[in-house]
């Protein structure tokens, strides 16, 4: 898998190039150990958790392309530290 940290301008110019009106996302507070469903939202709901992040990542490889959008700054971002929440959108190319 592929990491790359993003600006919240970056992350806003690529999500507004990904296809359709709708995506998964997933909103997960990292505090606690709640199993979380993806759920459909529209890209202005996105664009509002983007916009609200401390830290944003990509990560892709050949099966899936997705956003990860921390509350909380994250210092390194494959060892995640348990503060804030995680919203997970993933993406369709």
């Amino acid at each position: 898998m592929h990491y790359i940290e993003m600006t919240i301008e970056e992350a806003n110019e690529y999500y507004r190039g990904t296809k359709g009106k709708t995506v998964l996302v997933a909103v997960q507070d990292l505090e606690k150990d709640d199993v979380v469903e993806f759920t459909k939202r529209n890209k202005d709901d996105c664009v509002n958790i983007i916009c609200e992040a401390e830290t944003i990542a990509r990560v892709y490889d050949d099966f899936i392309n997705q956003l990860r959008v921390f509350t909380e700054k994250q210092s390194d971002i494959r060892n995640i530290m348990p503060r804030g929440k995680l919203s997970t959108i993933l993406l369709k190319e």
